[in-house]
C-alpha cells in the first residue's frame, strides 16, 4: 500500500504536475489523520468495553458483599432489641421483692439480657474497590460517596458496641458467673440450689441491670442519627449495587 502511493507521488512529480502533487499530497496527510483517529477511537471504544465490564464485576460482588452485610446487621440488631427489652423487664422489677418476683421469667429475662453481639461486615471488596484504579470505573457518583464514607460510618456506629462488649466481658460477665448458672435452660439459671438469691435484692444488682441498660440503650439511641445513617446505607449501597434487569 505505501508502494503504491509512493509510486503515485514519484509521478506527479515526474510529471511536474505540482499542484495536483500538493492536492494528492494534502488528502494523504488527510487519510493519515482520519486513520490515526480512527485508531484511537477504536481503542477508546475497547478500553470503554473493558471498563464495563469490569464495572458489572465489581458491581456484582459489592452487592453479595452487602448482602451478607444486610443479613449480619439484621441479626445483630434483633439480638439488641431483644436483650434491651429484656433488660427492660428486668428493671420494671426492681427493686427485686423475693417474696413476690416471678423467678422463671426473671431467670429467662437475665439470659437474653446478657446476650452480647457485634456487627462485623465483611469489607473486603469494598476496600478492594477503593484502594486501586478500579474505583475509577464505578460511573455512579452516590454509590462512590457511600463507598469513601463506609467506613468512617462504621467505626463511629462499632464503638458504642465495642464499649458495650468491654464492659461485659470486664465487669458484668464476672459478676453473673458468680451469682447465676450458665445453662441453655433459661428458666434454671435461677434455680441451682448452691445460689443465693439474696444478691437479686442487693443494690450492686441494681446497678448491674442499669449498666446493661445503659450499654444497649447506647447502642441503639438514634438520637445521633448513626443507626439510621447506616441502615440507610447499607440499603442504598445494595440498590446502586443491583445488576441491571
Amino acid at each position: 500500500m505505501l508502494k503504491f502511493f509512493r509510486d503515485i507521488r514519484l509521478k506527479l512529480v515526474r510529471d511536474k504536475r505540482l499542484g495536483n502533487y500538493l492536492i494528492y499530497a494534502f488528502g494523504e496527510i488527510i487519510l493519515i489523520v482520519v486513520g490515526i483517529l480512527l485508531a484511537l477511537q477504536i481503542d477508546a471504544w475497547k478500553q470503554q468495553s473493558d471498563d464495563r465490564a469490569t464495572e458489572r464485576m465489581l458491581l456484582a460482588e459489592l452487592h453479595n458483599e452487602f448482602k451478607a452485610n444486610k443479613t449480619q446487621w439484621d441479626t445483630v440488631m434483633h439480638y439488641h432489641r431483644l436483650s434491651l427489652a429484656s433488660t427492660e423487664y428486668v428493671y420494671s422489677q426492681l427493686p427485686i421483692d423475693l417474696k413476690t418476683v416471678d423467678l422463671d421469667s426473671l431467670s429467662h429475662h437475665l439470659y437474653y439480657m446478657t446476650w452480647v453481639f457485634t456487627y462485623n461486615p465483611s469489607n473486603g471488596v469494598a476496600k478492594s474497590i477503593l484502594n486501586n484504579s478500579t474505583f475509577d470505573v464505578i460511573r455512579n457518583d452516590e454509590l462512590r460517596s457511600l463507598l469513601i464514607r463506609w467506613n468512617d460510618m462504621l467505626v463511629d456506629y462499632q464503638e458504642e458496641e465495642v464499649r458495650a462488649f468491654h464492659n461485659f466481658e470486664n465487669r458484668l460477665k464476672p459478676y453473673m458467673k458468680k451469682h447465676l448458672l450458665f445453662t441453655s435452660e433459661t428458666e434454671k439459671a435461677l434455680r441451682d440450689p448452691r445460689i443465693d438469691l439474696n444478691f437479686l435484692t442487693s443494690l450492686e444488682f441494681d446497678n448491674f441491670v442499669m449498666d446493661r441498660y445503659l450499654d444497649l440503650d447506647e447502642i441503639l439511641d438514634n438520637m445521633t442519627g448513626e443507626l439510621e445513617l447506616m441502615e440507610n446505607s447499607i440499603n442504598r449501597i445494595l440498590e446502586l449495587s443491583a445488576p441491571e434487569n
